[in-house]
């Protein structure tokens, strides 16, 4: 008895899986070598040959992946951008919220603490020799920023009507941004006095648009789905 093989797009799914898992393995692989090669080395020092001596692959097969220098790092500035997304994402502590400014002390915390902890990010978006590809690809992550920040606000307060409240909240991610850069171009790393300033800073051009006082909702004690949505 012959049977006839199975050619449903179900089983044509299930032969392309494996080989599609080790793809996303291998590039995640390389990610996670020429991580460490870009938190050590300047950017201008790395050549393309370096990314796969490092990542331990012939240059053909990190071409496959990655076609240039650029294309790593801005996959790399995406996870950072995704990691910068989940930490805003997380819950504050509610007892310790009682205005907006404690959200804005807090997610500068949180975002000074993620640029420390990730050097080759801190070197890549946040150095002084960053490719215009990569900060305009990093202006897009700031832009997805905006609003998870926008609806953490919203989340424990009730905003005013804003005009163009998608873009204040853009301009303040960017002015927190500028204050990192400038602290990791002179400095090497986000410091305690640039924390400060940006805290500042980003209190200050808020104020231009939410009161002091503001209505409190209920603190939630899980991550609200508005702000999962945005994350999306």
């Amino acid at each position: 008895m012959t049977t006839t093989p199975d050619t449903s797009p179900r089983k044509r799914r299930r032969r392309k899986s494996a080989p599609q898992a080790r793809g996303l393995a291998r590039r995640e692989k390389i990610l996670t070598a020429v991580t460490e090669l870009f938190a050590n080395t300047p950017y201008d020092d790395i050549s393309y040959g370096d990314l796969a001596a490092h990542a331990d692959v012939p240059i053909g097969s990190l071409y496959h992946f990655f076609p240039s220098k650029l294309s790593i790092c801005a996959a790399l500035a995406q996870e950072f951008g995704n990691l910068y997304v989940l930490e805003m994402n997380k819950p504050f502590a509610g007892a310790s919220i009682s205005s907006w400014k404690d959200i804005v002390d807090q997610q500068i915390d949180r975002g000074a603490a993620l640029v420390e902890n990730n050097p080759a990010a801190r070197r890549i978006i946040f150095g002084g020799k960053t490719p215009p590809e990569i900060k305009m690809a990093d202006r897009a992550n700031d832009r997805r920023l905006a609003h998870v920040i926008e609806s953490a606000f919203s989340t424990y307060f009730h905003l005013p009507e804003i005009p163009n409240k998608q873009e204040v909240f853009y301009l303040y991610v960017e002015i927190v941004d500028l204050i990192f850069t400038l602290s990791v171009i002179e400095h090497g790393h986000v410091t305690a006095h640039a924390i400060g300033e940006a805290q500042r800073a980003g209190k200050a051009y808020l104020s231009c648009y939410i009161p002091d006082v503001l209505k409190r909702r209920g603190a939630p004690d899980t991550v609200h789905g508005l702000l999962l949505a945005a994350a999306e």
